[in-house]
């Protein structure tokens, strides 16, 4: 909890033995259109728990591919073992900016053949850039896409933001 300013790193800071601390439940679990043979999942350190959350939801069968960009490789967690032989962790260069790596990967990524669906979730101005570079260059359809602003750089308390949704998510 001790990294930056915001609520969980000033309530840490303060914190006594026996403190207790709330922490929410998924809201819902991620679910894949119909035709989807396969998962591209992409994110940060912030994201890791929810990748850990569809990973546990998808049918596994269905081949999930991961990509992380941390900041530090302390930061690597034992994620899903249905996942672990396809996740690739990508340490952030010194003095990039966030989601930068992550970008480039998710720009680089062969897909497997057939219909697929990509979920992304870092850092807002690298997520809008992702999203960018998944309509327009690569090609994708919005409606296989799915991303979120879990945070943004040189802010506090930066509200989720979502930015597509596939058909099969229910709006907020």
């Amino acid at each position: 909890m001790l990294h930056g300013h915001g609520p969980a790193a000033q309530w840490a800071t303060q914190a006594q033995p026996g403190d207790q601390v709330a922490v929410s439940q998924p809201r819902r679990t991620y679910e894949l259109l119909p035709d989807s043979r396969w998962l591209l999942l992409a994110g940060d350190e912030s994201a890791l728990p929810a990748i850990a959350t569809v990973l546990e939801a998808i049918d596994p069968d269905v081949p999930v591919y991961v990509l992380v960009e941390l900041e530090d490789s302390g930061h690597e967690v034992a994620l899903p073992a249905r996942a672990a032989s396809g996740v690739r962790w990508l340490p952030r260069q010194p003095g990039d900016r966030p989601g930068a790596t992550l970008t480039s990967a998710v720009a680089a990524w062969t897909p497997p053949p057939g219909a697929g669906q990509v979920w992304a979730a870092c850092e807002a101005v690298a997520v809008r850039d992702i999203r960018s570079q998944l309509l327009g260059p690569l090609g994708w359809p919005a409606d296989r896409i799915l991303t979120r602003g879990y945070w943004r750089a040189g802010e506090v308390n930066h509200p989720i933001t979502t930015t597509a949704r596939t058909r099969s998510e229910p709006p907020r």
